[in-house]
């Protein structure tokens, strides 16, 4: 039995000891982050959490909230005047002003806002769910039980149902189930739709957001600005989502800030959250302020964007930021470079802010630090540290482990060689999280939470210094955290920097050494091609000595005095904690950039990592630690010396939680692909393991050659995994066991290479080549392949059909001197034959963001309607839709401070990847002539070891094209070599197909057309006075069939005059009358319109011989020399009967709608009518054919089966969605009494078929 532990351990929840931070509090507890502001730069942050009132002073904890991204703009540039106390929104709702508004211009700003806009998805999913339980399914199941009820009645009373009457009765019965059952399955929730109203009170801008959605306004919140009042609201009592607003442009933008997810709201707590019932749980520096910078874009799922990035860095250039918390980050191909970087450095270095970030979570492998965390000079990086008291309090482990890094936590170095990582702090957390999760708070891990603890840590540091009047520049701060920081044990330095940071130590560190030579100097150390340190890792560069000339430059504060940048001299004696590095002793600096030489000489070193530091102490004040250090790493990596089977293997490996196994090998050259095997010894447990390998390429992010994988191995079992590789590159191969696995677990380890691969890399073939040859080689060994093509995804190449440059606002998105940040927005349009999953990539710009030239490259795809279908922005893949058959417009937007860069971007192609529906395999053939000839395909068969083989692909076939393909659109796939997995998916390469010119049209269609053309030109080859005048009467027609009716009355008499017996002339009348009847509003004049309409219809009616065309349709061989020019003739009479019967059956039907409307009884047209000229349609034509839809849901309507007439326009709705089309659905249900379904479309009809396009 066990004993009960009755304290609980909550200094483990929000770690403060390792950091010393809790002893620091304890010794300065009014330095607890007062007078700090730390701008919070990610989800957004909910002001309603627990613990983010106020400050341990009784200040407001937040200062200000703002959305950066645009997804909570509410374009209110709609200005309206109130009449009799009254408005109407944009939703067409009545607004009634409360009396209480003091709106001394009475101009009111009006706009709409979808809440779905501005919910996360785990929102959005709740909320769905619980109005779904609680409002829709009862009354859906109430109506579905009527209805089944009804027909079961029916049944009961008609159990023949032999005639008419009764089959179409029964068929209205059964069609109100079909689609009961059918809404219930499509149901989506599309949430609540807001009106909002802007206005000024005379002092300030205020909004209302009509949360009642009933127009009640003075039951709903007014609020300012929230940096003027600190104001909020809440949604509802549902959601619980908390929302503040911001107002621009003079009342034309609201801004409505809401949380993109959780992830901001905790790591604002861990910095500073306030708890003053239980200080226990209380942030790092409970006394600061913050600043919440909503980065992550609602719209895209909470990913930060370009324009996101560069509006929080012009807000930070213009307020009062001390610290910069950035938890977010992402692999980039460059290190230290681009427009958000350069931002983020002008920040820091000018603005004197404080930038804190994640190293990121994507280790264990070493250089995959994120951007801009481990990229950036001007930024810390912080790595995550992992304790016993963590493990106790926050995952409840059985046992207790050692202190270590997360497996997760990203290494060093980065690419251009800086170590990376800076510091390093616990990396996990139970702290608050937003109210809308329904949850007090929440266990987090990563680098996103080890960030705000450093962060909220220097924000104990900074309080100090300003108390004590200290001075200090994020430079100096930096250093006092290096120099200061505690060694971690058996913590790799690629993982933990300089170690874990100590509060106390660093406080202390800045305060002694505040007046000192070069404190508040940031010193650039740059080698060749601005990399920021030394890193040899491939082959070549370590079996011999590399020299390599660094240059140091001091960087001044901003504003520094001259005098002072005159008489700086700093003398510095050089150490290194390597022998292996050869250096000067000695190096004197002035304001200038100098340089000395390092020779690094890596040969005799074991295998593996190696890390070296040259550091730069004042030769006069050596205990102050190094002012600035070059890092070294050298790669060494293994050989394979197997070269029959090309492997390697490392067995018995013991492997401990979170021990790592790190390995470099020299990939043979013409390798191509390997295969790890893990094979576990032991008989009792299985074990966790994380597989990550890695390879490095110049300017491509670190992602771009891993392979990253969580497995389990059971007991006595084994895994088999293939990973693509570069060959003659070092290649990293990590196997960890999970941090949190407990127990010991021996592996045997083993990785095989394999090389074939074609000759050329990048595979392309050409439609218009017919026959492609391609050659494999097999440099390593024997290999057995397979080789096979599938293509999985088409390309249409997009040109923009417009483009607009403009000039963005002023207050958000002009930088500090005035320098004014420009957009361009293209236009594209597209359409899609058949439902798929579509992938828009603006490729010029793909995968790029923090170190791209431009700001942003956003898109936003509408429908046909303008209803927002989805959007994207830096990382293509990331984004994929699926969407059903529609029209569509996608506007891009791309942003920067110089407009005539924008103006090179106006004619950008774009690309729509849309995937097959199933993919399609080309043929494969092992010569030149079975390709030509169909012959026999490729098999299975061998490659020598250094000889060459050929294949040869023939071309798709043609009726394997997607509809609407054509030149320029291309397939991609893949090609795969090996003939077992998991070697062949990892075996091939991409491989792309051209389309050329499209095939032609088969005989069938190409005669078809030629009878067309026969049928046209019929007569008019030559030219006769017979086919002018039909050619001048059909002009007439044309004419005649636009409204309004009245202009052309002379002309039609002339043509019924001339042409007596020619249909077209009547229906062209018939068209003009329709269209002027949506202009008509008196009862008596629509209805002399409608009976016009059928008095015009009876006219043709009786001109049309009906028993000659049933005589002429009822043969089956019409066997006359004339035959097609009688089948024409008679195809068209057919075709004018059936118009004429629609027309004549819709004004029949409208007229008894419109006295049923006005409560008449007794309709001028009896419902008999309609009957006949509904039987006498269905003689001729499929009343399901669209061309007889407008009369077939009417004439259903007119006999009150409105289950049919619903069925019938839902058809036609689904084909090609209207807003019209809607309406009248709307006003079936109400028909019908489903007051649940009449609700949900009157409510969400604007945001399918909303007004405008979203702003940006």
């Amino acid at each position: 039995a066990s004993s009960i532990v009755d304290t609980f351990p909550l200094e483990g929840l929000l770690p403060k000891k390792e950091t010393g931070a809790i002893t620091f509090l304890t010794k300065y507890p009014e330095n607890d982050g007062r007078g700090i502001v730390i701008a919070i730069m990610d989800t957004g942050i909910d002001p309603a959490a627990p613990g983010l009132q106020v400050t341990t002073d009784s200040k407001p904890k937040i200062i200000d909230l703002v959305d950066c991204t645009g997804s909570g703009d509410v374009d209110t540039s709609t200005v309206v005047s109130a009449v009799d106390g009254q408005i109407t929104g944009l939703t067409g709702r009545i607004l009634k002003i409360p009396t209480s508004w003091n709106v001394p211009d009475g101009k009111f700003h009006i706009g709409v806002k979808f809440a779905y806009e501005l919910f996360p998805k785990p929102l959005r999913e709740r909320v769905g769910t619980e109005f779904r339980d609680k409002v829709w399914n009862p009354q859906q199941r109430a109506a579905l039980t009527n209805a089944l009820r009804d027909l079961e009645a029916f049944d009961k009373a008609h159990p023949n149902c032999s005639s008419l009457e009764d089959k179409t009765t029964r068929e209205d019965l059964q069609a109100k189930i079909d689609i009961l059952n059918s809404l219930d399955k499509k149901y989506t929730e599309l949430g609540a739709v807001y009106d909002c109203i802007v206005f000024n009170d005379g002092e300030r801008w205020r909004a209302c957001v009509d949360t009642s959605e009933e127009g009640d306004l003075k039951a709903t919140k007014v609020l300012a600005c929230f940096r003027e009042c600190h104001e909020y609201g809440q949604f509802s009592q549902a959601d619980m989502m908390t929302y503040a607003v911001n107002i621009y442009d003079d009342g034309n933008l609201l801004e409505i800030v809401t949380n993109a997810g959780s992830h901001g709201t905790h790591v604002a707590c861990i910095a500073a959250g306030n708890f003053p019932d239980l200080p226990a749980t209380n942030g790092i520096a409970p006394g600061a302020q913050l600043i919440g910078l909503k980065i992550g874009d609602t719209r895209l799922g909470s990913m930060e964007t370009g324009t996101s990035l560069v509006r929080a860095m012009k807000y930070i250039m213009d307020h009062n930021v001390d610290l910069i918390n950035y938890s977010y980050g992402e692999a980039s191909h460059i290190c230290n470079t681009g427009r958000v970087i350069n931002l983020i450095t002008e920040v820091v270095n000018e603005k004197g802010s404080i930038f804190v970030a994640s190293a990121g979570n994507n280790g264990p492998a070493l250089s995959t630090v994120g951007t801009p965390g481990g990229t950036t000079s001007a930024v810390i990086a912080v790595g995550a540290h992992v304790t016993p008291q963590m493990m106790m309090a926050e995952y409840s482990m059985r046992e207790q482990l050692p202190a270590m890094h997360y497996t997760w936590s990203s290494r060093g170095p980065s690419h251009d060689g800086a170590l990376g990582v800076c510091i390093s702090a616990p990396g996990g957390a139970i702290a608050s999280v937003p109210n809308w999760t329904l949850r007090g708070c929440q266990l987090m891990n990563g680098t996103s939470m080890s960030s705000p603890n450093a962060c909220g840590s220097i924000a104990l540091i900074l309080s100090g210094l300003k108390a004590n009047n200290v001075h200090y520049s994020p430079f100096s701060v930096r250093r006092s955290l290096e120099n200061t920081a505690t060694k971690l044990e058996d913590v790799e330095v690629f993982a933990s920097g300089q170690g874990m940071m100590q509060v106390e130590n660093a406080f202390n560190y800045l305060v002694k050494y505040q007046n000192s030579a070069g404190e508040n100097v940031h010193f650039t150390v740059t080698g060749p091609g601005n990399s920021r340190g030394i890193y040899l890792r491939e082959p070549p560069q370590v079996i011999s000595p590399t020299e390599v000339t660094v240059a140091v430059e001091p960087l001044f504060e901003k504003d520094t005095d001259p005098s002072r940048k005159i008489s700086f001299q700093v003398a510095f004696c050089l150490t290194c904690t390597q022998s292996w590095v050869q250096f000067p002793n000695s190096f004197l600096l002035m304001n200038a950039n100098r340089t000395f030489n390092v020779k690094v000489d890596p040969r005799g070193l074991p295998q593996g990592a190696h890390y070296a530091e040259i550091r730069a102490y004042e030769s006069s004040n050596v205990e102050r630690g190094p002012l600035f250090r070059v890092p070294i790493t050298v790669i060494v990596p293994t050989r394979i010396v197997d070269l029959t089977n090309y492997s390697i293997s490392s067995l018995g490996q013991h492997f401990k939680p979170g021990h790592i196994h790190r390995r470099f090998i020299h990939v043979p050259f013409g390798a191509s692909y390997a295969i790890l095997k893990l094979t576990s010894q032991d008989n009792e447990k299985p074990g966790r393991f994380l597989i990550h390998t890695l390879q490095v390429s110049p300017h491509q992010a670190y992602k771009k050659h891993e392979f990253s994988k969580f497995v389990t191995i059971n007991e006595k079992g084994e895994g088999v995994y293939a990973f693509s590789v570069l060959g003659d590159s070092t290649l990293e191969l990590c196997v960890a066991k999970w941090w949190a696995n407990i127990g010991d677990v021996i592996l045997d380890i083993n990785l095989s290479f394999f090389g074939a691969q074609l000759t050329t890399s990048t595979p392309v073939m050409h439609g218009g080549e017919g026959i492609a040859r391609f050659d494999i080689i097999s440099p390593l060994k024997t290999e057995e392949l397979n080789p096979s093509v599938s293509l999985k995804t088409v390309v249409c190449p997009l040109r923009p059909v417009d483009y607009k440059l403009r000039c963005l606002s002023q207050f958000r998105d002009q930088l500090k001197d005035g320098r004014q940040i420009h957009a361009i927005e293209l236009t594209y349009t597209f359409h899609l034959h058949k439902a798929a999953e579509v992938t828009p990539d603006c490729a010029m710009l793909s995968d790029l963001l923090y170190e791209s030239e431009f700001e942003s490259q956003m898109w936003i795809m509408y429908d046909k309607n303008k209803q927002f279908v989805a959007a994207g922005d830096a990382y293509p893949h990331q984004y994929v839709t699926k969407v059903e058959k529609n029209d569509f417009t996608i506007l891009v937007q791309v942003r920067h401070e110089k407009r005539d860069l924008l103006e090179k971007l106006k004619d950008m192609v774009i690309l729509i990847k849309m995937k097959l529906a199933a993919p399609l395999n080309l043929d494969l053939y092992p010569t030149w002539h079975a390709a030509v000839t169909g012959g026999k395909k490729l098999s299975q068969f061998t490659v020598q070891k250094g000889l060459s083989l050929p294949f040869f692909v023939s071309q798709i076939p043609d009726d394997k094209f997607p509809k609407g393909c054509g030149p320029g659109w291309f397939f991609t796939g893949h090609l795969t070599l090996s003939k077992d997995e998991p070697a062949k998916s990892k075996s091939g390469t991409k491989f792309k197909y051209f389309v050329s010119e499209m095939p032609a049209k088969t005989k069938s269609e190409v005669k078809k057309k030629e009878n067309h053309n026969n049928k046209e030109t019929l007569g008019k080859e030559k030219f006769t006075s017979d086919g002018m005048n039909e050619a001048l009467r059909d002009l007439k027609i044309s004419w005649i069939s636009k409204p309004p009716a009245a202009t052309s009355a002379t002309i039609y008499n002339e043509l019924r005059q001339e042409h007596p017996k020619h249909i077209p002339v009547i229906l062209g009348r018939i068209n003009a009358l329709e269209a002027e009847d949506k202009d008509l509003f008196d009862k008596q004049d629509k209805t002399a319109n409608f009976n016009e309409i059928i008095k015009l219809g009876t006219e043709g009616l009786s001109l049309v011989d009906t028993e000659a065309l049933l005589s002429y349709f009822g043969m089956k061989l019409d066997t006359r020399p004339e035959a097609v020019s009688i089948k024409s003739d008679m195809d068209k009479k057919k075709q004018w009967l059936i118009d004429v019967l629609v027309k004549v059956g819709v004004a029949q039907a409208e007229s008894i709608f419109l006295d049923r409307d006005a409560g008449d009884d007794q309709s001028y047209v009896p419902v008999e009518d309609v009957n006949k000229t509904y039987l006498e349609l269905c003689k001729w034509v499929d009343i399901a054919d669209n061309k007889v839809f407008p009369f077939a849901w009417r004439h259903a309507a007119v006999i009150s089966h409105y289950g049919r007439a619903l069925k019938i326009i839902m058809k036609q709705q689904e084909e090609r969605p209207s807003k019209e089309l809607e309406l009248k659905i709307i006003d079936l249900y109400k028909k019908l009494g489903w007051k649940h379904c009449t609700e949900y479309l009157e409510k969400t009809t604007c945001i399918r078929y909303p007004a405008a396009y979203r702003p940006f």
